[in-house]
C-alpha cells in the first residue's frame, strides 16, 4: 500500500479508502491502523503539517485502540514535529512512544523512536 519509490499520491488514495471502508465496517482497529498510515503517507512525502494533523486527530482512537498503534501515532508525529524544527514537541512524543514500546515490549520499535531521538539536535 505505502509506494515509497516514487508518487505518494496512489498511497494516500488508498490509504483513506481504507480507512473510511474499515470505519463505515465498525473495524476499529483497523480504521486507526489506516488513519496512522494516512498520518506517515503525508510525512513521507514531506508534508509534515499535514502529518502532525492527522496524527494528532488519530491520537485519541489509537489510544483506545491498541497500544502499538498508539505508539505509532505518537513516534510519526514526534517525526513531524522534528521536521516542522519544534524540537521540545517532538521530544516529548517520542519520549512517550518510547516509553509505549518498551512497555509493551516491542525492542525493534523502541530502538527506531531511540535512534530518531538521539538524531534530533
Amino acid at each position: 500500500m505505502l509506494h515509497l519509490g516514487g508518487d505518494l499520491g496512489p498511497a494516500l488514495v488508498e490509504a483513506e479508502h481504507a480507512r473510511r471502508r474499515m470505519r463505515r465496517f465498525g473495524q476499529t482497529d483497523y480504521h486507526v491502523a489506516a488513519s496512522v498510515l494516512i498520518a506517515r503517507v503525508h510525512l513521507a512525502a514531506g508534508r509534515a503539517g499535514a502529518a502532525v494533523r492527522a496524527a494528532q486527530e488519530t491520537l485519541p482512537l489509537a489510544r483506545q485502540a491498541s497500544g502499538t498503534l498508539e505508539g505509532h501515532a505518537l513516534g510519526i508525529l514526534g517525526e513531524a514535529f522534528a521536521a516542522l524544527r519544534r524540537t521540545d514537541r517532538a521530544r516529548s512524543c517520542l519520549s512517550e512512544a518510547l516509553g509505549r514500546f518498551r512497555q509493551l515490549g516491542h525492542l525493534r520499535d523502541a530502538a527506531d523512536i531511540e535512534r530518531t531521538l538521539h538524531g534530533l539536535a
